[in-house]
């Protein structure tokens, strides 16, 4: 990421900017609808706001400039508050996934009216297909990410959280990984092309 700041400069701010707009619209989601389902815990925290510094993790913006890839500041619920507890909590984790899907195919319908040979073509590609991709990124079943929260139906929650407590260093270990063996990244990443292709019409 940052060898693109020399390279491209104009190309490192749209692929910035997108990916922090991408993460601010993730984590928005979680706490809107997790304060729609009755738990408080966001709105006290100040997280139901569109403002990407109130959702910014220092340490995922970090891997995100070494790395290309990084995210946001897990928004903190109560699932107490809930009404039932393990669906609503599944509620909240999708909710971020789906809205970065949500923001690529409203795009992808967008990029239609727009000449390929334009620059503005080629920004909003790269909109695309950074959503797509932090979105299925975050639907892996590894903590701290969203899909995560699935894997608490078949070992519970209190297993769940015990795990949660190492899902920084298991996600900088999966950054690792998608770095450093092609099979996994490159399988990966054909599926993001393969979805944004689909929806751009490619």
């Amino acid at each position: 990421m940052l060898s693109l700041l020399a390279a491209s400069p104009t190309l490192f701010f749209v692929v910035f900017a997108t990916l922090v707009i991408a993460i601010a619209f993730h984590e928005a989601a979680h706490a809107y609808v997790a304060h729609w389902l009755g738990d408080t815990t966001p709105e006290s925290q100040g997280r139901l706001t569109l403002n990407p510094l109130v959702h910014l993790d220092p340490i995922g913006t970090i891997c995100l400039l070494v790395f290309g890839f990084g995210w946001g500041k897990p928004v903190q619920i109560n699932p107490g508050m809930f009404r039932r507890h393990v669906r609503d909590e599944i509620f909240v984790a999708v909710a971020g996934p789906l809205t970065n899907i949500l923001l690529a195919v409203i795009v992808a319908l967008l990029i239609r009216l727009v000449p390929e040979t334009n620059m503005l073509y080629l920004a909003m590609l790269q909109f695309i297909t950074i959503n797509i991709l932090l979105a299925f990124f975050n639907l892996l079943p590894i903590p701290p990410l969203d899909g995560f929260s699935f894997v608490g139906l078949i070992i519970g929650q209190v297993a769940m959280y015990r795990i949660k407590q190492y899902g920084n260093f298991m996600i900088i270990g999966l950054l690792l990984l998608l770095n450093t063996v092609p099979s996994i990244s490159n399988g990966f990443y054909a599926l993001v092309q393969r979805t944004v292709g689909l929806l751009v019409g490619t």
